[in-house]
């Protein structure tokens, strides 16, 4: 039977045990696609949610279901007050350790406990974590299990993890001060040097609040300044306009399409939700959000109304750069994987990169490209060579000047050939555009003989 066809016979069939049974109460239903298993962390989350819900509709919810798709099971939830005390108490511990931990730059101690730490997915990570800021077996209390998840470990290892998370934390707590000053920081219009918008609103020229895309199931909202009637915007054939009244109106910032935001309330300097812009011109921006636009407070029956008439603030969300995931993957680098180990050797022991210098004289027709392009000086021409010859790495550095730019045209026509996929990324976006614009003849001309064959 295939996945959809059990999730359908599943809800059908629950869908007249509740007919059946006459129940008119709510409860929370969860899936998990994996075989049926005691977890109580698979209960405690369903326990959760049986409080979101709760709080979000403001009806008892106290009953939950779990399913596991892989065996098509399910396993009934019955809140218990016991339990709810239980987790409140866990939230309030790990509150209190997270707070310690960003300030104080001390982790919680280990639980000391092997069986329970045995089954743990973050026995990794607490057993890294708790080497490199100087503990050992005996302060563990895990025993031989804490030896054998770090005996790979050197002292060298442990400052390098210490002094980036010092890094990042540091970031993230500059990042988390600039979005708590948001309001404060900046006037109350967007000043076109800055990446904000204010004194916009929702499109009332829109027949409906919002649009879904039921390709990546996202809602995309359409705000336009406030002091812009809604309906000189748009032509008779759905065509936007660029009509501005005076400059105060133009919604001119440094915003970008594709850019990632945060979308606050003007009156309660509320920040409601995040998201990117899908569309931006001077007469209107389009954001793209994972929930539908939601005011906090407001009822069913006023919520649309409440929506249009709020005004709203657009800002750039600059901390999307996730530091969760900064963090997740420097404690990738410590992990006994033959891939970290990798790794580890050139990022953490400055360990010198490789190369096949073999393939020089081999058929390779982007090597026999490299050779054979005049317009390449002979230090051009050996750079590239490392860059098609690496097994690793290659750095090619140069003073202003001196043919980067060039060089790296030609190596990524050069790879092309190979058939390699190419990923371009720079500090600036503007270096990004002139590597693109440089690239931009030659490289079209190798993608059409491409398709072509």
């Amino acid at each position: 039977m295939s996945q959809g066809s059990r999730m359908f016979k599943f809800l059908k069939m629950h869908e007249t045990l509740f007919k059946l049974l006459n129940l008119h109460d709510a409860i929370v239903l969860f899936f998990y696609y994996s075989f049926l298993q005691s977890s109580m962390e698979h209960c405690a989350q369903v326990i959760l949610y049986t409080l979101l819900m709760s709080e979000r509709y403001l009806k008892h919810i106290d009953h939950g279901l779990l399913y596991y798709l892989q065996s098509n099971q399910t396993q009934g939830i019955k809140v218990r007050r016991s339990d709810l005390v239980g987790l409140i108490m866990r939230r309030n511990e790990l509150a209190n350790d997270i707070l310690k931990a960003s300030t104080t730059q001390q982790l919680p101690p280990l639980l000391r406990s092997p069986s329970m730490c045995k089954g743990c997915r973050h026995l990794n990570a607490c057993t890294i974590y708790h080497k490199a800021y100087g503990g050992n077996t005996e302060s563990s209390g895990l025993g031989d299990m804490f030896d054998s998840h770090i005996h790979h470990l050197t002292t060298a290892h442990c400052v390098f993890l210490r002094h980036w998370d010092r890094l990042i934390d540091l970031e993230a707590k500059e990042m988390q001060l600039v979005k708590n000053e948001i309001w404060r920081s900046r006037g109350l219009r967007g000043d076109p040097l800055t990446s904000c918008l204010t004194s916009i609103v929702l499109d009332t020229s829109k027949e409906l609040l919002h649009h879904k895309s039921y390709k990546d199931d996202r809602f995309v909202y359409r705000f336009v300044h406030q002091d812009i009637p809604s309906r000189s915007l748009n032509a008779s054939d759905g065509e936007s306009l660029s009509v501005v009244a005076s400059p105060a109106n133009v919604l001119d910032c440094t915003l970008r399409s594709g850019d990632y935001v945060m979308l606050s309330t003007k009156t309660g300097h509320l920040t409601v939700a995040s998201g990117f812009i899908t569309d931006i011109s001077r007469s209107h921006v389009s954001v793209s959000l994972s929930k539908r636009l939601r005011l906090p407070g407001s009822d069913a029956a006023s919520e649309a109304q409440d929506l249009f008439q709020e005004v709203w603030r657009i800002d750039k969300d600059e901390v999307m750069t996730s530091f969760s995931v900064m963090r997740f993957n420097l404690v990738q680098l410590f992990q006994q994987s033959a891939e970290s180990s990798q790794l580890r050797k050139m990022i953490v022991d400055l360990e010198a990169p490789r190369f096949d210098s073999g393939c020089i004289f081999s058929q390779d027709p982007a090597i026999s490209y490299i050779w054979s392009e005049k317009n390449l000086n002979d230090d051009q021409r050996r750079a590239i060579l490392k860059i098609l010859t690496t097994k690793d790495y290659a750095l090619i550095l140069g003073m202003p000047g001196t043919g980067k730019t060039s060089t790296m045209v030609h190596a990524v026509k050069a790879l092309l050939m190979r058939g390699s996929s190419i990923l371009l990324t720079s500090y600036t976006n503007s270096a990004v555009d002139n590597l693109l614009i440089k690239l931009k003849a030659q490289v079209i001309s190798i993608l059409d003989a491409s398709i072509k064959n």
